[in-house]
């Protein structure tokens, strides 16, 4: 008797269907910490070269009005910083340590300055302004950098920081909702695009596997492949094409009450090659790469 009540009430849950979509209230503010672990391994005329990039950043989205299902946002980092480890030697930059290099005193110099975005219930945003706002203090405290360096550096950062790639690393950890209710068990899909220096698409599928008191897990599937290039799409500074496919994986465990992540893991395995069309070579340059990577978000 006790196994069919068992029984029953599993099957109950089963069945139960749950709505989700970001319960955010106006006033509050939402963090996301985030690192990220990268491998890049290359080969140019014949050599491999392996990059490891060790990123984090620390953000907050203070909600200042919900409309029409659409949240109103201003968002600001609080901290960022990268170590980069090649074979040449590590170089680490930090918001942390602005003294330590110019680079440092860059990530130092965008802290704090706000921008907004319009962020819907399922995660998508429909609108960023005043990204620029990132830059505008940038040079602030750095001596002897000239307007064309400047405007150089700003063209550099913008591919990495601006509002194409915002938007598309965001969504990868926002945009996990579904249209209507779903069951435990049941899956939905969506599609993303990521734009920076490399741009693709992310074709989703998602899973809701468990929900309890303390935390809604979602489990995610995507296909990734590079999108044609755009006059943003470089390698050392040339214009290139990313011919470049693979996977992720992702596990989401969200807050009961808002939805909002407690801690995402992603992990992305993608192989491929780069082409470097550049008249600078009788014939184009073709350089196999790899990258694996692994990144951890949590509201903590």
């Amino acid at each position: 008797m006790k196994s069919f009540l068992c029984l029953l009430i599993a099957l109950n849950l089963s069945l139960s269907e749950y709505e989700l979509g970001l319960n955010l209230k106006v006033g509050e503010t939402y963090f996301q910490n985030m690192t990220s672990e990268l491998e890049i391994e290359q080969t140019i005329e014949g050599m491999t070269q392996k990059v490891t990039l060790n990123i984090f950043g620390n953000m907050g989205y203070r909600v200042t009005d919900y409309i029409n299902s659409e949240y109103s946002m201003t968002v600001s980092f609080t901290q960022i910083g990268m170590n980069m480890i090649t074979p040449e030697g590590t170089v680490i930059m930090s918001s942390e340590n602005p003294s330590e290099d110019i680079f440092s005193s860059f990530m130092k110099n965008m802290l704090g300055r706000e921008y907004n975005i319009k962020m819907n219930r399922n995660g998508t945003i429909s609108e960023i302004t005043n990204i620029d706002s990132l830059f505008s203090n940038l040079f602030n405290g750095v001596p002897k950098v000239s307007e064309e360096q400047k405007q150089l550096i700003v063209d550099q950062l913008k591919p990495a920081f601006g509002e194409k790639a915002f938007k598309g690393n965001t969504e990868m950890i926002t945009a996990i909702f579904p249209s209507g209710k779903v069951s435990i068990g049941e899956s939905w899909s969506n599609n993303i695009k990521l734009e920076s220096r490399m741009s693709g698409n992310l074709q989703n599928t998602f899973t809701l596997t468990e929900w309890n008191s303390n935390e809604i897990i979602i489990t995610g599937i995507s296909e990734f492949s590079t999108v044609e290039e755009t006059e943003d799409s470089q390698y050392l500074g040339l214009p290139s094409k990313y011919n470049l496919t693979g996977k992720f994986t992702s596990t989401h465990k969200l807050d009961p009450e808002s939805n909002w992540i407690l801690e995402s893991t992603v992990e992305q395995n993608i192989s491929g090659n780069i082409e470097v069309i550049s008249s600078a070579f009788p014939e184009d340059w073709i350089i196999p790469m790899t990258i694996k990577s692994k990144m951890i978000i949590s509201s903590e």
